[in-house]
């Protein structure tokens, strides 16, 4: 009696429970993350004029709206970020609600929004919540 050997083939299907999966895992992670490092507030500076633009080294402004879950979110990710780096990074913060102008100026069209900067001029910009590791991988190739 012959042996029949048996291939498996990739259907459709498996490409979209593969995504699907990696999607909840992905999500879990962040979840569990978001557990274990509480949103704190209140170590990066709040900027009220125009002059911030005026930092000679490379500087991340967080444009953001109050108290919005996402915007809190960012901030504790770039206050992480500041307090674990040993030459840390210049991080600002401007309120969009409080400071109208700023935002309309730099069309700051959602938030949270990073307006990365070098030599006073912008040079990259970040919609949405990243994570640490992105940031970092974003400073490293500009520096």
């Amino acid at each position: 009696m012959e042996k029949q050997k048996r291939i498996f083939r990739l259907n459709p299907i498996h490409f979209c429970l593969f995504f699907f999966i990696l999607g909840m895992y992905t999500y879990t992670i962040e979840r569990i993350e978001s557990l274990h490092s509480p949103i704190q507030s209140g170590h990066i500076p709040e900027i009220e004029d125009i002059s911030f633009f005026s930092f000679p080294e490379t500087s991340f402004i967080l444009f953001h709206q109050g108290n919005s879950p996402t915007d809190q979110r960012m901030e504790s990710i770039l206050e992480k970020w500041q307090q674990s780096e040993k030459n840390p990074v210049h991080i600002s913060k401007v309120d969009v609600l409080k400071n109208e102008e700023i935002g309309v100026e730099y069309r700051i069209s959602g938030t949270p929004c990073i307006v990365i900067c070098k030599n006073g001029f912008e040079v990259n910009r970040i919609l949405g919540v990243v994570p640490l590791f992105n940031l970092k991988s974003i400073y490293k190739r500009m520096n």
